[in-house]
């Protein structure tokens, strides 16, 4: 019982730590202006994994260089994360920056070129795997899937507790043995028999 005690810890424990981890990710960037995205794509490994999750924070497009990874946005649903190939200077206006882009894994470069504008940061943190987790939670039937988890983490939680609880009562119970033997009657408190009298 011990040994299962152990596990349902463990399990717990690393369940718990995986839901904080989501959970810190998906609320904290609100407060502190990163953004946080699921890489759908192998066009950046081995940098970054198919179904990691990357946290971006916003940087200043003056201050990136070639080689550095930029999240920009493509279109209205689709943000892109490939590494700096080139800096070109916008051909209507100088002082526009178009950024040249390439995925590690990729043969060539990517055919359009970034707009300034367009870039929403620069990734500072790549967790591999994380990043199925949070596409499958954000929609039916992932949502009803948390919930269960949920409720079997607060399960798993508790049980080692109420398993130690009953042991301990077992224990208990087979300590008590009770005591069937005659209780013996002291001598001075034993009554004699009173003497017969004679027939008259």
């Amino acid at each position: 019982m011990e040994t299962l005690k152990k596990i349902m810890n463990g399990i717990s424990t690393a369940l718990f730590a995986l839901l904080l981890t989501v959970t810190l990710l998906l609320t904290v960037g609100r407060f502190t202006g990163f953004h946080v995205f699921t890489v759908l794509s192998g066009s950046m490994e081995p940098t970054y994994p198919t179904g990691s999750l990357i946290c971006v924070r916003p940087v200043e497009t003056a201050d990136l260089e070639t080689g550095d990874i930029i999240t920009y946005v493509v279109s209205a649903n689709t943000l892109v994360t490939h590494r700096i190939a080139g800096i070109v200077p916008d051909e209507q206006d100088p002082a526009v920056t178009r950024f040249r882009t390439k995925g590690d894994a990729n043969d060539t470069e990517d055919m359009l070129l970034v707009h300034q504008n367009n870039v929403v940061g620069s990734p500072f943190l790549c967790i591999p795997g994380i990043g199925y987790v949070i596409e499958y939670v954000r929609r039916p039937p992932g949502i009803y899937a948390a919930v269960a988890g949920l409720s079997l983490l607060a399960l798993l939680m508790f049980l080692p507790d109420l398993f130690a609880k009953d042991d301990d009562e077992d224990e208990d119970e087979e300590g008590e043995s009770p005591d069937n033997s005659p209780e013996e009657i002291p001598e001075d408190s034993a009554q004699n028999p009173a003497p017969e009298q004679p027939a008259e």
